[in-house]
C-alpha cells in the first residue's frame, strides 16, 4: 500500500502521450476556459510515495486555478493541454497505431466549435466546414467527401478520438507538442500540447519582447535599493554584492523558447510574457515556495527571493 509524504516543499509555477493512471490522478468535473488573471498559474506540492518494495519516488501534485489536482508520478504522467495560452484538463489523448489522437468532443468544447455526438459519431460544424467522424471508420467526411484518417477513430472510455493533426488542418489550428524536460518549461513530467486558433492580431516580436521586458526589469531595479533598506536595511556591503549580481542577472536577460501565445525569457527568473497583452507572469523559486503569477513591476518584494533573502 502506498504511503504518501508530504515534504514541506510547495512549488507554485504557473504554465504537452499518455493516459495517467486513475490511483494517481484526481480530476475536477469541468476545467473550462480560463481568464487571463488565471493565464498560466499552477500550484505544485512535492510528494514522496514509498511503494512494499522499499522504493521510493518522487511525485508531482499540481493544484490548477479552477482547484483540480493532479497527482504525476515519472512515467505516469497525463497529457496536458494549453488551449489558447490556458489549461483545459478535460481534453484526453492517446496514442492509436503511432498516432497522436485526441478526445475530439472536449477539444471542440474548449474551442467553442459546435461538436454533436449521436450513437457512436461526432459531427463537427463551423461556418461552411462539417465533419463527420466515425468509430472505427478510417475516413472522415468533410462537406460530405471522404478523408482518409492517418489512424482510426477509437471509442476510449465513452469519448471519440480522432488523429489531432487531421482536426488542426481542418480547423485551422496551430499545434505543438513539448516533451519533458526539454523545451517544457511549466512541467517536470508531463508532455505539453500547445492548441492555438490562427489569429490576425499582431503580437509582439521577439526583440520587442525582449526590448519590453528589459525596460520593465531596469525600472524594476532603479527601486532595489529603496525596497531592500525599507524591507531588511542591510549592512552596505550585503546591498552592494546583492545590487551587482541582480544587475548582471538583467543584463544577461535571455530568450529561451515560446509556448503558445508566451515568449520564455530566463532572466533574474524565469519569465513568461504574454506577446498580446504584455503581461508577464514570473517563476520566483525559494527554499519552500515557487511562484509563476502575474507580476507588478513596482512590487517592493519583487527581488525579495534570491536577492534580498537566501
Amino acid at each position: 500500500m502506498k504511503k504518501i509524504f508530504i515534504f514541506f516543499i510547495v512549488l507554485t509555477i504557473g504554465i504537452l502521450g499518455c493516459s495517467c493512471n486513475p490511483a494517481t490522478t484526481e480530476e475536477a468535473s469541468k476545467t473550462g476556459n480560463h481568464t487571463e488573471n488565471q493565464g498560466i498559474t499552477v500550484s505544485t506540492q512535492i510528494h514522496v510515495v514509498d511503494f512494499p518494495n522499499d522504493k521510493r519516488m518522487e511525485a508531482m501534485e499540481y493544484i490548477f486555478p479552477d482547484g483540480t489536482r493532479m497527482l504525476t508520478l515519472p512515467g505516469d504522467a497525463k497529457t496536458i493541454f494549453l488551449v489558447n495560452g490556458t489549461y483545459d484538463l478535460n481534453i484526453e489523448s492517446s496514442i492509436v497505431d503511432d498516432v497522436f489522437m485526441v478526445s475530439i468532443k472536449d477539444l471542440c468544447d474548449s474551442l467553442d466549435i459546435n461538436a454533436t455526438s449521436e450513437n457512436d459519431n461526432i459531427t463537427i460544424t463551423k461556418d461552411e466546414l462539417k465533419i463527420i467522424f466515425k468509430a472505427d471508420d478510417d475516413a472522415a467526411l468533410v462537406n460530405d467527401e471522404k478523408s482518409t484518417l492517418e489512424a482510426v477513430p477509437t471509442i476510449i472510455e465513452n469519448k471519440l478520438y480522432v488523429p489531432l493533426s487531421f482536426i488542426c488542418s481542418e480547423l485551422n489550428l496551430d499545434a505543438d507538442l513539448f516533451d519533458p524536460p526539454v523545451k517544457n518549461y511549466l512541467f517536470r513530467h508531463n508532455t505539453v500540447v500547445a492548441i492555438d486558433q490562427k489569429t490576425n492580431l499582431t503580437g509582439l516580436s521577439e526583440e520587442e519582447a525582449y526590448d519590453y521586458l528589459k525596460d520593465k526589469l531596469g525600472t524594476a531595479y532603479s527601486q532595489f535599493e529603496d525596497n531592500f533598506k525599507k524591507l531588511y536595511n542591510p549592512d552596505s556591503d550585503r546591498l552592494f554584492s546583492s545590487s551587482a549580481i541582480l544587475k548582471e542577472d538583467i543584463d544577461s536577460l535571455e530568450l529561451i523558447g515560446s509556448m503558445s501565445k508566451y515568449y520564455v525569457f530566463r532572466g533574474p527568473y524565469t519569465m513568461f510574457l504574454n506577446k498580446y497583452n504584455k503581461n508577464v507572469y514570473v517563476k520566483v523559486p525559494t527554499i519552500s515556495t515557487s511562484d509563476l503569477k502575474i507580476i507588478n513591476f513596482n512590487d517592493e518584494y519583487l527581488f525579495e527571493n534570491n536577492y534580498m533573502v537566501d
